[in-house]
């Protein structure tokens, strides 16, 4: 009996073994990709949002980026809706642990002055839209962002960016 028992356990943990699932994954094609100072960074949980951007009156299609829904990295791109080219980019920023970069021109210190005492430019950063539209956005990115620490400018170096969204 003790034979039997023993037999009829191997035979249930067998079954379980070879019937494990083996199932292939699916491919993400929402992802945002990008060399940060040369690490390579895939963003892979994206959420889409739209809002009216107050400064152009214009609706925009922002994503927030993380790796595998962690928080110790987060991208926003805020994108003008329907827009291609080079001229598409609203807002674009990389949050750290250790704190926010920017493309914008007006990177402010802790104390709201700018950094280093005056603004740092905005043309240090390539974002080019491909695809704009109610099925799929994705396009390319690269250049310099910035941060100010005790009001001097820090800078990352983003090669490589790409993003991809399909509705």
């Amino acid at each position: 009996m003790k034979n039997l028992f023993k037999a009829s356990i191997l035979l249930i943990l067998t079954l379980f073994i070879s019937c494990s699932d083996n199932t292939e994954e699916i491919e993400n094609t929402n992802f945002i990709k990008m060399n940060v100072n040369g690490e390579e960074l895939t963003f892979n949980s994206l959420v889409i949002d739209s809002f009216i951007d107050s400064g152009k009156g214009e609706e925009v299609i922002e994503i927030t980026a993380t790796i595998k829904n962690r928080t110790d990295r987060i991208l926003t791109i805020s994108i003008f809706k329907d827009a291609l080219g080079a001229n598409s980019l609203s807002d674009f920023a990389y949050f750290t642990n250790e704190g926010g970069y920017f493309t914008g021109s007006l990177v402010v210190s802790s104390n709201d002055q700018l950094c280093d005492g005056s603004p740092l430019g905005t043309n240090r950063f390539n974002f080019v839209t491909s695809t704009n539209n109610n099925e799929t956005l994705s396009g390319n990115f690269s250049g310099e962002l910035f941060s100010c620490e005790d009001n001097k400018p820090l800078n990352i170096i983003i090669t490589n960016g790409s993003f991809n969204y399909n509705f």
